[in-house]
């Protein structure tokens, strides 16, 4: 809460600044608890006169130019006699308002920070000496144009309007919060479902193609289990003949280039002929004698093995 006095008359008497700061500081303290038990707002205007010895202040509350809603200020002034008749048009005391207040309770959070945040640049700002108070020229100049009460209703008039607006203003906004706030939910909860369905979709996508590869696995490994069978039974068929043809060839006698120069080895003791069967020996001739054919060799060759077993 700030007042503002002028440099002269704090330099005339300090006791009718201090006063000044002093009525200033009750009315803010008025407004403020206003504000906080019936969220309306008040407003003060007027003029105290302080007639002394030797000088006479006067007092002027001064609204500030932002709104209602700010803290006043009391303007210190030193009467001069060329300004005995200043304010005299003026009203001593304004009305109250009489206006309803359309705020709501549940709008009463947001526009607390509002008004709280109007507070702080206020106490940010410094005092309000800097601005220019309302002189009494000012109101001298307004005064002809419209009555003091006019103002007041006027500014009654538009303070509704300006709740009103400003109530359906947060209104909205608590809606489309509201709104915003459950479509967010919607989507986080739609988002959430497509990343299930989307882990689901891969857990079965990854377990259709474990299964192929599990079946080819088991028909690739019954196949090149099938073939190996078949390779060692065809290996075993293989080793199994070689088998047997080691065997004939280690029962045949095999022929050389020397078996055909000697003659054929004739049993010690031949075979005596049966009755039954006379045996016929051919007469050799000379010619077959030294003569001697490599097929006939071979079959005496035969023979005399077949004899020898």
């Amino acid at each position: 809460m700030l007042s503002a006095v002028s440099p002269e008359a704090e330099e005339s008497d300090p006791l009718v600044a201090e006063t000044a700061k002093r009525i200033a500081n009750v009315i803010n303290d008025f407004k403020r608890q206003l504000d906080q038990r019936d969220r309306t707002w008040a407003t003060a205007t007027g003029q105290v006169e302080l007639a002394l010895d030797s000088q006479t202040f006067l007092l002027t509350i001064v609204p500030d130019l932002d709104g209602d809603e700010y803290p006043i200020t009391v303007y210190v002034q030193a009467k001069t006699p060329n300004a005995t008749n200043v304010g005299l048009n003026s009203p001593p005391a304004t009305k109250s308002s009489t206006y309803k207040s359309t705020r709501r309770e549940t709008d009463a959070e947001l526009e607390r920070d509002l008004v709280s945040r109007k507070k702080r640049k206020l106490e940010e700002d410094g005092d309000a000496s800097n601005k220019r108070p309302r002189t009494a020229d000012d109101e001298e100049d307004i005064m002809p144009l419209i009555t003091m009460e006019d103002l007041d209703d006027l500014l009654s008039k538009l303070r509704e309007d300006v709740q009103e607006d400003t109530s359906e203003c947060v209104n909205h906004v608590q809606r489309l919060l509201r709104q915003f706030k459950e479509e967010w939910h919607e989507k986080t909860q739609h988002a959430y479902g497509y990343q299930i369905k989307w882990v689901e979709d891969c857990r079965r996508v990854a377990a259709g193609i474990h299964d192929k590869s599990e079946d080819t696995w088991r028909t690739t490994s019954a196949g090149c289990w099938h073939e190996s069978s078949m390779n060692t039974q065809t290996l075993n068929q293989i080793l199994n003949e070689v088998k047997a043809i080691g065997l004939i060839a280690q029962s045949m006698e095999w022929e050389t280039p020397s078996s055909h120069l000697m003659p054929p080895t004739r049993p010690e003791h031949p075979p005596q002929p049966t009755a039954q069967t006379p045996v016929r020996t051919p007469s050799r001739t000379p010619n077959q004698s030294h003569h001697h054919n490599p097929s006939a060799g071979r079959g005496s060759t035969t023979s005399d093995n077949t004899n020898q077993r």
